[in-house]
């Protein structure tokens, strides 16, 4: 489904004037749809971690505690997931964070130099501070989210916004057309309310069927990173 499609998929159920085209377009309606178009699928995307929208980073580490442009040069970065892990791949080991400020001031001022895998977080807007600090030429995997939501249809090319009539989402296109349908009712002042219900009953559905449950276990097992050795009296 494309962004004309989905356009005239949500005029025709609201019962308004059905658009031939929208990128390009010099009519008024169009260019409405078009930035409400792009609204609904940049608020769909960030509504959930949708597992499409997840991929892998990655940096070279400089012999430094603060790992420069670490996030600023994946352009199309959003946040990190949830349970992030930064891993030394040159090393084969997690390290542990991201560390709160209080925790982080912590260990910069204990002395640590060594004998540990080190801790992380991010600091500024893209960079990264490991400490103890690595040794130059390491390689640091992650897990983030894109804000990459829709693919051009001419290059082929994942994308933030609609750019050509014929741009498919890549995340569900009928929660596009939901929340579509409810943000051009209100912008034309009409009620809306069973519309936005509609949408927020299914973006829950869809969030919660797009991610299964990790299986929980009180048992320590080989490579936890965490465990709880407790025991459970009734």
């Amino acid at each position: 489904m494309s962004l004309l499609s989905i356009v005239q998929n949500v005029a025709a159920a609201i019962n308004t004037t059905i658009p031939v085209s929208i990128i390009g377009s010099s009519n008024a309606g169009a260019r409405q749809w078009l930035a409400l178009a792009n609204r609904a699928g940049k608020e769909v995307a960030r509504r959930h971690d949708w597992t499409v929208l997840c991929t892998e980073g990655s940096f070279v580490s400089t012999a430094t505690v603060e790992q420069s442009d670490a996030l600023d040069d994946l352009e199309d970065f959003d946040h990190f997931v949830p349970d992030v892990v930064l891993w030394n791949q040159t090393e084969s080991v997690p390290l542990v964070g991201p560390v709160p400020s209080n925790e982080w001031q912590t260990l910069i001022n204990s002395g640590i130099s060594g004998g540990t895998a080190g801790w992380w977080r991010r600091a500024g807007s893209g960079n990264i501070e490991i400490t103890p600090e690595p040794t130059a030429g390491q390689t640091f995997v992650f897990e983030y989210v894109t804000n990459v939501w829709c693919n051009n249809a001419i290059s082929n090319v994942d994308q933030a916004e609609w750019v050509t009539d014929a741009d498919e989402a890549r995340i569900s296109e009928e929660l596009i057309e939901l929340h579509l349908t409810w943000r051009w009712l209100r912008a034309h002042g009409m009620d809306y309310a069973e519309e936005l219900s509609t949408y927020e009953r299914e973006v829950e559905k869809a969030a919660a069927r797009d991610r299964g449950l990790r299986v929980l276990t009180l048992e320590r097992r080989s490579g936890d990173r965490y465990s709880w050795p407790g025991t459970i009296t009734p």
